[in-house]
């Protein structure tokens, strides 16, 4: 057996042991100062200009630190701004405009808003490969019909035309009579 005493696991205390006692500090003129605050609980120096790269990096390791205790291996980041306004909402900004900056901030906003659908479009076509989705459908023979002939065309979004290719690949297996006459019907339900 090793009877060897051991080092502590932790030799400086936890950041809550530390704010804890902070609190109970006695108040002299030298306690009383901003400067005597610990940094971490100081929000007026975690503000100043000059330290917004530890908020931003900050900003970064919380959802990090809180996606490992969850134990989630990985997830998509994008970067951008939710203060870009759809485009009919930017019309509406820069006609609220009380006077020049103000409107000059919403033609900066209307300028981007293009954006907004963009970014729509890129969720779209990025969201369903890192959520597993499942549901139960039910359809008639007609509907899925429409359902196939709108969104396995040429003008619908990638990712659906992905979906009605597989769902008529299914139509095509277990309705093959019926979707004989879809196709010969130029595609188009009854």
């Amino acid at each position: 057996m090793n009877d060897r005493p051991r080092p502590p696991k932790r030799i400086f205390p936890s950041s809550k042991i530390e704010a804890k006692s902070a609190e109970h500090v006695p108040s002299i003129p030298q306690t009383e100062s901003s400067s005597y605050k610990l940094a971490f609980q100081d929000t007026e120096f975690l503000l100043r200009p000059d330290l917004r790269p530890v908020r931003f990096q900050l900003e970064l390791l919380k959802p990090e630190l809180l996606l490992e205790e969850a134990k989630i291996g990985s997830t998509f980041v994008f970067y951008g701004s939710a203060r870009i306004p759809a485009p009919a909402m930017a019309d509406a900004l820069v006609a609220a405009a009380a006077n020049k900056e103000q409107e000059a901030v919403a033609e900066r906003l209307k300028a981007k808003s293009s954006y907004y659908d963009v970014a729509r479009e890129l969720a779209r076509s990025v969201i369903p490969v890192g959520a597993y989705t499942q549901f139960y459908w039910t359809v008639n023979a007609r509907a899925l019909m429409n359902f196939i002939s709108l969104r396995n065309a040429e003008f619908a979004q990638l990712e659906i035309r992905r979906f009605a290719e597989a769902v008529e690949a299914f139509f095509e297996q277990k309705m093959p009579v019926t979707h004989a006459a879809f196709v010969a019907n130029e595609r188009t339900a009854p």
